[in-house]
């Protein structure tokens, strides 16, 4: 067993220097006008009304006066209720998060990181108790064969709006994922700001076709830190992971990995990547999933099962029959 390096910063697959899958972004009311002819665009449009980029602040350990800013993606499975990757960095103290749902999300021109409260919606932390319950490690089985073990064995985080939602905020549902040949899948998320030598770097190569590469997504992208879908394909499935040849960046992690044939449904929460696993999202079917889903989401709000039971029937039934057959 491997232990993967803590940083997945996720991967754009590519054919030399030709980016395998498709990378699209809204405009400011969240239509898709660079695709017209995009499938199922629909539901592109009406799914990322749920999806946010979240800005958490930080303080260093040793010494409280440094802040530090990290982004990444999160999204709304209940009108109050955020699912996104774990916040938690060991070096560093936690102290704010916060979420955006605009399109465009970058720092300086559209976010002061110093007027958050005028531009984000603050959100809190559950906490990780599901932590004490679910102990058993994320193993991956790399291109090499070798088997490697992902960094986080629990890597997602609940967070509840400090205040009131939004009165029309927009949520997901999961839905129980299948592999289909002819489907496309994706990330949906905000892909955070790299430049050309950090891009070198990460696939460890400075060549013709990387410089294209970078040309080209930087493009798609319009500049990165923006609302961004990145369309693939699934590879694997298991009851814990999904792993995906979407082609995501640093930021993505905690976005929604979804079927683009349904409108408002996930599969799983897109969490990174490495070159030695490829792109990997928790799926809706791992047993922690379901426990925060229940515990945050189901647990004492009938009306929210009421409104959504006859698209979550599905969903409910493959727990309810996992947990008879244990």
């Amino acid at each position: 067993m491997i232990n993967l390096l803590d940083d997945t910063a996720e991967r754009v697959f590519h054919d030399e220097g030709l980016k395998i899958g498709k990378i699209v972004t809204f405009n400011s009311k969240s239509k898709i006008l660079s695709f017209p002819s995009l499938p199922h665009k629909e539901f592109y449009e009406s799914t990322s009304n749920a999806v946010g980029r979240i800005f958490i602040k930080y303080r260093s350990k040793e010494d409280n006066d440094k802040v530090f800013w990290y982004t990444k993606t999160g999204f709304c499975i209940k009108r109050d209720t955020v699912i996104t990757s774990c916040l938690a960095i060991e070096e560093l103290n936690f102290e704010k998060v916060y979420i955006f749902f605009g399109c465009d999300a970058t720092v300086e021109s559209e976010i002061d990181l110093t007027h958050l409260d005028e531009f984000g919606i603050e959100l809190v932390s559950c906490g990780r108790a599901f932590d004490a319950l679910f102990r058993d490690p994320i193993i991956l089985k790399g291109s090499d064969d070798h088997l490697y073990s992902w960094l986080i064995c629990n890597d997602i985080e609940i967070l509840q709006f400090k205040g009131e939602p939004p009165i029309d905020q927009q949520y997901l549902l999961p839905m129980i994922p299948t592999k289909k040949q002819t489907t496309d899948y994706y990330v949906m998320g905000y892909p955070g700001h790299i430049d050309l030598k950090q891009f070198a770097d990460l696939y460890g190569e400075r060549s013709m076709k990387y410089g294209l590469l970078y040309v080209d997504v930087h493009n798609y992208t319009r500049g990165f830190q923006r609302k961004t879908i990145f369309i693939g394909e699934a590879l694997t499935f298991d009851e814990k992971v999904i792993t995906h040849q979407c082609p995501t960046f640093k930021g993505t992690a905690g976005g929604i990995l979804a079927d683009s044939e349904y409108d408002k449904k996930f599969i799983g929460i897109h969490i990174g990547g490495t070159k030695e696993v490829g792109n990997v999202a928790l799926s809706v079917t791992h047993p922690v999933f379901w426990h925060v889903y229940k515990t945050y989401v189901l647990d004492g709000d009938p009306q929210f099962l009421n409104e959504n039971r006859a698209e979550l029937e599905p969903f409910l039934n493959y727990f309810k029959f996992n947990q008879i057959k244990r």
